[in-house]
């Protein structure tokens, strides 16, 4: 007959118990394990992957899209003068300097004007030079009767001197030698008119050739860099660039404007009132158009 033991049910309890406590304790301890874990990073397909080597630095960004870029900050550029766009140089957006040129403009008034003072300049300098001609021509012709009125008067002194000495020792006559004192006061008298009339002639010479320079002024412009001049004025001016460099012009309203002058340009510059400063050693010509 079997008798059961009560200290082997009671071990077999023990046992079930501390299983059902280490089963709970390790579902615990894994249950806060995985909720400490970071999430797994996703999946991509290996198509849109760059390999490289991770370095420092800007990435650049390039974002595609529909619409229209608006400019933060509009400046307007003034032109000199008014006129028609030929050319676009510069597309918008891109990088600028001062001394970049954005558009090419035409206007055929100026160029018509450009023109006339370019016909005006060389009319005006043949007329000046064949009138310079013509009054040299004309005071070297006073000059060479001078010169006759000169040797005519010595030649009579020296006659009335050799009269005069005969004269004294009764070799000549009274009257011989009264005639030959009077040819010589004749003929300087004559020296005299003679000279008067050249002086006359080259104030006339001067008075003419001034007032046929009032329709052209040629003026020859080389200022080192840093040299500035007063308040000024201009009538319309045809410039020609001999050695081109940065001028800076103040108006009379106080704006400042740079302008770089290009070797061998040809400019047609209105009336203007103006101060200028080189920036650069120039060489200009200016001729000025006063008619």
């Amino acid at each position: 007959m079997d008798i059961p033991r009560k200290s082997a049910a009671k071990k077999r309890r023990v046992k079930r118990i501390l299983y059902a406590l280490t089963a709970v304790i390790a579902v615990a301890l894994i249950t806060v394990g995985v909720s400490r874990l970071q999430p797994a990073a996703p999946s991509v397909d290996k198509e849109t992957l760059w390999k490289g080597t991770v370095a420092r630095g800007t990435i650049p960004r390039n974002v595609r899209g529909l619409g229209t870029l608006v400019p933060e900050e509009i400046r307007y550029v003034p032109a000199i003068s008014t006129g028609r766009i030929e050319n676009r140089l510069v597309q918008p957006g891109a990088q600028v300097k001062a001394d970049t040129v954005l558009f090419e403009l035409t206007n055929p008034e100026i160029q018509q004007a450009f023109v006339d003072a370019e016909t005006q300049l060389r009319g005006a300098d043949a007329n000046l030079t064949t009138l310079k001609v013509q009054l040299d021509k004309t005071i070297l012709d006073q000059e060479a009767t001078l010169l006759q009125a000169k040797s005519d008067f010595n030649k009579a002194k020296m006659q009335f001197e050799v009269n005069d000495a005969l004269g004294k020792k009764e070799l000549k006559s009274k009257l011989e030698v009264e005639l030959s004192r009077i040819a010589a006061e004749d003929a300087g008298n004559r020296v005299a008119l003679e000279t008067k009339r050249l002086a006359a002639s080259r104030d006339e010479s001067r008075a003419r050739l001034a007032a046929e320079d009032e329709k052209v002024r040629v003026l020859k412009y080389t200022p080192e860099k840093g040299d500035k001049t007063p308040v000024h004025s201009h009538p319309s001016t045809v410039v020609y660039v001999i050695k081109g460099g940065k001028v800076r012009f103040t108006m009379p309203d106080g704006s400042v404007r740079d302008v770089e002058l290009k070797t061998g340009d040809t400019l047609l510059r209105p009336p203007v009132t103006h101060t200028d400063e080189a920036l650069d050693d120039l060489e200009v010509v200016l001729v000025e158009l006063k008619k």
